[in-house]
């Protein structure tokens, strides 16, 4: 619920450029799926607004690049490339949220 209401109030900003969003719904199918329909409902698009990165060398690329849309989507279907991708993305993003038991993976 957090990352939806988190996703709906910042969609606006997002839209003018003010934020990019990343999210990790990591290997969570479910997750994927629900926020994949809030943000169709918000009017954001894959290949427009909307990028989804699905695999390890796309979120390496990313980092590299540091080329972020609006919003960009991480899903993943194995275990390794959800929590790398995390790791990965750290250095490069400003505001991390996550629920209080995964802030002992993470330097703070």
């Amino acid at each position: 619920k957090f990352i939806t209401e988190l996703t709906e109030r910042v969609a606006p900003l997002c839209k003018s450029g003010t934020v990019k969003l990343v999210l990790n719904a990591g290997d969570h199918a479910d997750l994927r799926a629900s926020l994949l329909e809030t943000l169709a409902a918000l009017g954001f698009a894959a290949g427009g607004d909307l990028k989804v990165i699905g695999d390890h060398a796309g979120v390496v690329a990313l980092q590299r690049s540091q080329d972020f849309a609006p919003v960009t989507l991480l899903a993943f279907s194995d275990y390794f490339a959800a929590v790398a991708a995390t790791d990965l993305l750290v250095p490069v993003v400003d505001v991390l949220a996550c629920k209080p038991s995964e802030l002992a993976f993470y330097p703070v």
